[in-house]
């Protein structure tokens, strides 16, 4: 049962309590939502003051009162609070918390789970302004403060942003807290600027300022952006300490969901592309759909909302990330419910990946849309014919014979004489200039130029929306005086344009130097880009430049971009932490970042940002990054490495967190060791490449031997380029690695000859009692265990293990290991005995280092089973086994499936045939379901059990 949640609603001008009622009536009514327990807070807020005894409270005032709501009896005890307003009750809250943070009693905040603010004029509300105030005058302390960009309410939204939204842990002064900002969008009282402010969590509804409140059912989407927020609150010690221990095979269940295939969100209105938006989701004969196109004209916002409106009609939509095509298309095959062991198989080469995520997809019993984003050339999504130059449909993305599915590929370019007649082209052209306009007054509001200045502008941009979201957020931002530094000729689209203009003239963005459509199209991008930059502050500045160094794939900045880290590296040296800690909702108020959840558990992994390729590449190659590449590199690198501190690889538990970093661990080692600026720097290419150790351990351990073995092999093979030696002690430890990969993947006789290559070189480096040299030795002995050389493999971990002992201690991980090994192959040398003592005693230090579930134990589990069978003692084998399998938590894993295999064979061979087959069919169901038909668990399984048939029928 969940925990409790209260609910407390503040309302908002002129208003009260019951203003509340839709909400409150839905709630009660949901069985979700149980748990839930709802309180509203009622404050004065007349139209005027008829009293002259009796004052009309300001937001001070009433922040106050909340401060005092919440000590109230029946909140005073609650654990779990969601705060939920609606227009000027947002500004309460955000005074409140905003008074809190600042007064040093921010931890009095932890209780507030979530915020929901619905309408809120966080930056004031333009509507009837003038009206306002010939009515209302300066006698009316709330309507006063409701002005645009009042002082004091502005003031307290930079604080709440610093001290509450951005803020990394819970101090006297600062408390993390979600905050959703709710839009109307068709609110003319408060519009969307002003709904959203600097808030990085928005969402936007097809409601007015009045209708917001009154959601018809719990299908409405006003009512289902408070649902999550009161789920996400009912377990709070989830949501604020990270995942649940993973176990077993569970962990590796629950790595397989780090790769987030949801679809973006919040990407803003989409102009100008309603024809296109039909043709895509019109039924047809063609279901495979690219949009072709030159970087920044909007193919992925174009995609998203096919895929939102698909959604929407409940659809299984999956968004594939093209450079992390591998890792996004293993999670699709997850979501499919395809055999966790037929995927395994897959991703270490034993099979066809393509074939087998294609088979669950034309097999798939709902309606389905596959989108691939991010293609530059149709060969990252599958083999191009040398001869005719066409994709031949065998890779990725391939003809859809289902009438459930259909696909969307965003590509730069693309011609049916590339992508086959069976694909249908669309080319995406840039907005009509009246389009632009109202992209433009989207974002920056009618204040920042009426509609011919808006629309000059846009044609002067091209039509480009990219290019028109950074100037109209540049536009927006200078005339709020939010974020840069002060520039008013800016403020308005006349005056960018004038700026623009000035630039053509001084040789940038002038059509005159380019030659070509495109290419014209990508400077206009590049040039509006920069413009829209200058005058960041430096932290913004410095910070755009990091992120765009990292990966083009999503950025964990809870992780990447801790104020705290940043100060200690020698880029942010100097530069004050509180405009770091501001820097974040600057660029997404510029639209040069986008940030967004992920609705992970872990505080760590519950937001990132994104960075359009464009931005990626115009602001990666910038001067200033470039003339600094090793200052940037060393920062790169730092932040990575206090990222992973004490996460180890090898460990479940940590493979989330090493799922979103490893695609900018992977660029940053790649960019050091090839960049002539940083190659040179050798003490950067020692921590680029322990950095690159750590990483392919992950890779290897979480069973993503692919990516792992092209990291390896460029680091390796490339190594005399960054002007290390192949026996240098660094790149033995990449090939120690790259010899774990060989064993992985059955190579054993490459693993082998790699290891003695490597011991000897360990030997020379280290000498021969290093860790590192007995940890190769260990890998060398497992390499002759699967070739079944047990009495080479026995002889050798003899020796290993007293050294593992010494170097690590008993209870150590490595240490623990190796007796493993061990034990396993004293199982082949009539040690059947022996290897069961050690086994008891292996799983004694199991449980001191590892869950119940965890792979290593069950292993272990299964040797001492096979341990009591070789001494024929079925029946004690059968009682440990099952010992052991009750304490697992998924006995369909494929550690337990193990482990129940074993069992079947104790229960057959105390000569209960009968018994041995039904436990041996049950398993068979779950591992044909887990494993795949045509697993060699699952074909030995089946076979055993027609032998039992054959037992039974012969009367044996």
């Amino acid at each position: 049962m969940p925990s409790r949640v209260h609910v407390l609603f503040v309302h908002g001008l002129f208003s009260g309590a019951d203003t509340w009622s839709h909400f409150l009536g839905l709630l009660s009514s949901d069985p979700d939502l149980a748990f839930v327990q709802t309180h509203t807070m009622q404050y004065f807020t007349p139209k005027a003051r008829l009293r002259p005894d009796r004052r009309i409270p300001d937001f001070a005032d009433l922040a106050a009162q909340l401060a005092t709501r919440l000590k109230a009896e029946d909140l005073r005890e609650a654990g779990s609070i969601v705060l939920v307003a609606h227009s000027q009750g947002g500004l309460v809250v955000q005074k409140f918390l905003a008074s809190a943070t600042i007064r040093g009693q921010a931890r009095d905040l932890v209780r507030i789970r979530q915020i929901v603010l619905y309408a809120c004029p966080t930056l004031g509300s333009p509507f009837f302004a003038k009206t306002r105030r010939l009515v209302f005058g300066a006698r009316h302390p709330q309507e006063r403060q409701l002005r645009l960009l009042d002082g004091e309410v502005f003031e307290a939204h930079q604080l709440v942003l610093r001290n509450v939204v951005n803020a990394d842990a819970v101090t006297d002064y600062t408390c993390p807290i979600p905050v959703v900002a709710v839009v109307g969008g068709e609110d003319n009282i408060v519009p969307r600027i002003e709904a959203t402010g600097w808030f990085p969590t928005t969402e936007t509804v097809a409601a007015d300022h009045f209708s917001i409140l009154k959601p018809a059912d719990h299908s409405a989407m006003e009512y289902q952006i408070l649902k999550p927020a009161l789920l996400a609150a009912a377990d709070p010690e989830r949501q604020r300490s990270g995942p649940a221990v993973g176990t077993g095979a569970d962990a590796v269940e629950q790595q397989a969901i780090q790769f987030s295939v949801e679809p973006p969100a919040g990407l803003g209105r989409l102009r100008g592309r309603d024809a296109l938006i039909s043709a895509l989701m019109a039924p047809g004969r063609s279901r495979v759909h690219v949009l072709s196109g030159m970087s920044g004209i909007g193919k992925t916002h174009i995609a998203s909302e096919v895929a939102a409106r698909r959604k929407e009609e409940g659809w299984n939509v999956w968004w594939v990330s093209v450079p992390q095509l591998a890792p996004r298309m293993r999670e699709v095959a997850h979501l499919l419910g395809l055999p966790r062991g037929e995927i395994d198989e897959a991703w270490r080469g034993e099979r066809s990946q393509t074939d087998l995520v294609w088979r669950g997809l034309e097999h798939h019993d709902r309606p389905w849309l596959l989108v691939f984003d991010g293609a530059t050339d149709p060969q990252q999504l599958g083999h191009v014919a040398s001869d005719t130059g066409r994709y031949d449909g065998t890779g990725w993305v391939r003809d859809v014979t289902s009438a459930k599915g259909s696909v969307i590929v965003t590509a730069r370019g693309g011609h049916n004489d590339v992508w086959g007649p069976w694909c249908r082209i669309h080319q995406v052209e840039p907005l009509s200039e009246y389009d632009g306009a109202d992209v433009l007054l989207d974002i920056a509001g009618p204040d920042c130029g009426g509609v011919e200045q808006a629309r000059q502008l846009s044609r002067a941009l091209g039509g480009l929306p990219l290019a028109l979201r950074a100037a109209a957020s540049r536009v927006r931002s200078v005339s709020t005086g939010a974020v840069f530094l002060s520039e008013p000729g800016l403020s308005d689209f006349a005056g960018y344009l004038a700026e623009w203009r000035t630039r053509e003239q001084a040789g940038n963005g002038d059509p005159a130097a380019e030659s070509g459509q495109e290419v014209l199209g990508l400077s206009i991008v590049r040039e509006s880009l920069l413009l829209s930059a200058r005058g960041l502050t430096t932290a913004a500045t410095r910070l755009l430049h990091l992120f765009a160094c990292l990966s083009d794939t999503a950025v964990p900045y809870r992780l990447l971009a801790r104020p705290e880290m940043l100060t200690e590296t020698p880029l942010f040296a100097g530069v004050p932490i509180e405009q770091i800690r501001l820097a974040i909702g600057q660029l997404a108020e510029a639209y040069l970042i986008r940030k967004h959840e992920r609705g992970a558990e872990d505080p760590d992994l519950s937001e990132f940002l994104s960075l359009h390729p464009m931005v990626h590449n115009v602001f990666r190659e910038d001067d200033q990054v470039q003339a600094h590449r090793v200052d940037y590199g060393r920062a790169m690198l730092d932040i990575l490495a206090a990222a992973t501190e004490n996460r180890t690889a090898d460990d479940p538990d940590n493979w989330a967190v090493w799922a979103a970093l490893f695609p900018h661990a992977r660029d940053a080692v790649l960019s050091t060791v090839t960049s002539p600026a940083t190659s040179g720097e050798r003490f950067l290419v020692v921590s680029a490449l322990n950095l690159a150790r750590t990483t392919a351990r992950y890779l290897l351990a979480s069973g993503l031997l692919e990516p792992a073995g092209t990291l390896l092999d460029a680091l390796i093979d490339g190594c005399a380029g960054y002007r290390f030696a192949p026996t240098d002690t660094k790149i033995l430890a990449l090939r120690h690695e790259r010899a774990r990969l060989s064993i992985e993947l059955g190579r054993y006789d490459h693993a082998e000859a790699e290891l003695a290559e490597v011991i000897a070189g360990q030997i020379a480096g280290h000498g021969p009692d290093h860790a590192n040299t007995w940890a190769s030795r260990h890998q060398l002995a497992k390499a002759l265990l699967e070739q079944q050389r047990w009495v080479e493999a026995e002889a050798m971990l003899r020796e290993i293990l007293p050294a593992a002992r010494r170097i690590n201690g008993w209870r150590h991980r490595d240490t623990v290991t190796v007796w493993h090994t061990w034990a396993r192959a004293l199982l082949h040398v009539e040690g059947a005995r022996q290897a069961e003592t050690m086994c008891r005693e292996i799983l004694a230090a199991c449980d001191q280092l590892w869950t119940p579930s965890y792979p290593e134990t069950l292993y272990a589990w299964q040797t001492l089973g096979r341990s009591l069978l070789y001494q024929q003692k079925p029946d004690l084998a059968e009682w440990e086994l099952r010992r052991g399998l009750s304490r697992v938590a998924d006995t369909a894993s494929p550690g337990a499936l193990g482990i129940r295999h074993f069992l079947g064979m104790a229960v057959l061979q105390q000569g209960l045939v009968a018994e041995a087959r039904d436990e041996l069919s049950t398993l068979l169901v779950d591992e044909e379901r887990v494993l795949g038909p045509r697993h060699r668990l699952t074909d030995k399984t089946r076979r055993l059990i027609a032998e039992i048939g054959d037992r039974l029928r012969g009367g044996g």
